[in-house]
């Protein structure tokens, strides 16, 4: 009887551990990282196994009931595996194709107030001007054209290098994000290691590593290596270790003496990382390519080279020109790219003395050398400018400046959809793997309230068990009497 005890007890406390599991479950049905536990119970050992009770022959062992063996985490080290690759490549996708989104905003064509339509009217203006070169009025609107046309420029560029600079500043962030990760993983790999060698099952620290190595993996392309006599886990970016053991190292943001741009090094030895993917490698491409004021692709260059075209051209041409009052060898734009591109400040003021209006040079001779009707009604200059519109200047005598900005706009709208439908590609890639996760270890409340119920018939099992053997004890125990 003192074995039935023990057995409808093992049963007991097998049952409210299943029900204190199932319980555990549902209270983390939604969070993040969570992975479902079961309660692996296998027989107890049997008396008379070991020697400690000898059955009569042909009776057999006695059953001593259920051991509880451990709170498995379910979980498959494969999918996750998958998750970590996959993360990687959707990180960067979607930081690129963010950055191309902004650009696209920043350029804002096709508009009635864009770029493009600011160099068709500034065009405009000196096809006007050509018909009355003369006309304060015509002057005036030719030079608020020209005034808008190069805020226009400007207001380009200093945006774009505002979204470059806020690149930059996120390199620094995530750097930052990731070493804070890191730091967690290896303190957690600690506390996993110490739990493991009291005895333990860390299902829930497990968890919390696995969700801050995922974290991680969208972050910086990652191998993770598992520890498999102590639980730890050692983290690298190719070949090199952030995580190992109960070790951190850093990924640092040193900023350039050139720009104060960040380059991301490896602490440990000073190197330039190695990075394959993730969102620090799309923020550093964002920066360094699609925001390049350097790279033939770059849109800062790009805009740069259109800005400096324009002026180099249309100076070229007016300052062989003369102004009403024959003032000749002067520029029309000051600058040297879409940065600090404005109109010659000659050109803007007008003062007592002279005008400003006076300085625009419409005519090939000087009005004052001629007859006076002959050199008001000269706009050759005018006409030479104005022709630019259509010439082929740009890409090496290949693009007018509309073409080639509208190009650049092409492009971007081409690379932009291309980088959104990556993003998607790969975010439905990695959805349909966590998917795959979720089924694996995911909690299904229905099936852990059916559990519940038949936890809850086990227990009461078990108990109506230990009753009756208590009754039969106390039928013993009155017998002698």
């Amino acid at each position: 009887m003192n074995v039935g005890f023990f057995t409808a007890l093992s049963g007991l406390q097998a049952a409210q551990r299943q029900l204190d599991t199932a319980s555990h479950n549902v209270s983390n049905a939604d969070t993040p990282g969570y992975s479902r536990q079961r309660v692996e119970q296998t027989e107890s050992q049997p008396m008379g196994a070991n020697g400690s009770f000898i059955a009569k022959a042909g009776a057999g062992m006695v059953g001593t009931g259920v051991t509880v063996t451990q709170i498995a985490r379910i979980r498959d080290m494969f999918i996750d595996r998958q998750v970590r690759a996959e993360s990687a490549p959707l990180g960067e996708a979607n930081i690129k194709s963010d950055t191309l989104k902004q650009v696209e905003d920043v350029f804002g064509e096709p508009t009635d107030h864009g770029l493009s339509a600011q160099m068709q009217k500034f065009f405009d203006g000196w096809h006007d001007l050509a018909n009355d070169p003369a006309n304060d009025a015509l002057r005036v609107n030719l030079r608020q054209q020209s005034v808008n046309l190069a805020a226009g420029f400007q207001e380009i560029n200093g945006n774009l290098v505002a979204l470059r600079q806020d690149v930059n500043d996120r390199i620094g962030t995530t750097c930052a994000d990731i070493n804070g990760m890191t730091r967690q993983i290896a303190q957690l790999n600690h506390e996993i290691k110490s739990a493991i060698a009291a005895g333990q099952r860390p299902n829930d620290l497990l968890d919390k590593q696995d969700l801050l190595i995922e974290q991680l993996s969208s972050k910086v392309q990652i191998n993770v290596a598992e520890s498999p006599s102590n639980g730890g886990r050692s983290v690298y970016i190719n070949g090199q270790p952030l995580v190992s053991d109960e070790h951190q190292f850093d990924l640092q943001a040193v900023p350039t003496l050139l720009n104060g741009f960040f380059t991301v090094e490896y602490a440990p030895t000073g190197q330039g990382a190695q990075l394959a993917g993730g969102e620090l490698k799309g923020l550093l491409d964002s920066r360094d390519l699609i925001l390049s004021d350097t790279s033939a692709t770059g849109y800062i260059k790009q805009i740069n080279d259109l800005a400096a075209g324009l002026m180099a051209s249309v100076n070229a041409i007016h300052m062989t020109g003369f102004g009403l009052r024959g003032i000749t060898g002067e520029t029309f734009f000051d600058g040297t790219d879409a940065s600090d591109m404005v109109v010659n400040a000659n050109i803007l003021n007008d003062t007592q003395i002279s005008r400003g209006l006076d300085v625009i040079a419409a005519a090939a001779t000087d009005p004052g050398s001629v007859s006076s009707s002959a050199g008001v009604g000269d706009s050759s200059v005018a006409v030479a400018i104005a022709q630019l519109k259509n010439s082929k200047i740009m890409g090496g005598g290949t693009f007018s400046f509309d073409d080639y900005y509208k190009g650049v706009v092409t492009g971007l709208g081409v690379e932009a959809q291309e980088a959104t439908r990556k993003a998607s590609t790969q975010e439905t890639l990695v959805a349909s793997v966590k998917d795959r996760r979720d089924q694996v270890s995911g909690v299904s409340t229905d099936e852990e309230m059916a559990n519940v119920v038949r936890f809850q018939k086990a227990y009461a099992a078990s108990a109506r068990i230990l009753s009756t053997l208590s009754d039969m004890l106390d039928t013993l125990i009155n017998l002698g009497k």
